[in-house]
């Protein structure tokens, strides 16, 4: 007696869309390609103007406290955005500081 053939439950046909929407699927697909590719490329201060400053800090004398850290000898780089206007501002003033502006 020969065995019974079954029919797959699902077939490769039934996940393709119909023909008649192809063009759609298409557009879809390269406009969730064209939103990831903007998510993910890199900000840089070039492509954000806003972009806030790289500084490269570095105290005359070691452990000396200014802007809510301790600064040291050693240069150190930050982001001006961790900082308010009000440390900012600290920082600016100290005399013990040495701040430069760097390019990210």
């Amino acid at each position: 007696m020969a065995a019974p053939t079954t029919k797959p439950l699902i077939t490769l046909a039934d996940l393709r869309p119909p023909l008649s929407r192809m063009p759609q699927v298409c557009v879809a697909v390269q406009t969730m390609l064209e939103r990831a590719s903007a998510m993910t490329q890199k900000i840089t201060p070039q492509t954000r103007p806003d972009f806030p400053p790289t500084l490269r800090i570095t105290s005359k004398v070691d452990f000396h406290r200014r802007g809510g850290r301790t600064w040291m000898r050693t240069p150190t780089v930050v982001s001006a955005d961790e900082f308010t206007d009000q440390q900012l501002h600290e920082l600016a003033n100290d005399p013990e500081l040495v701040i430069e502006e760097i390019s990210a």
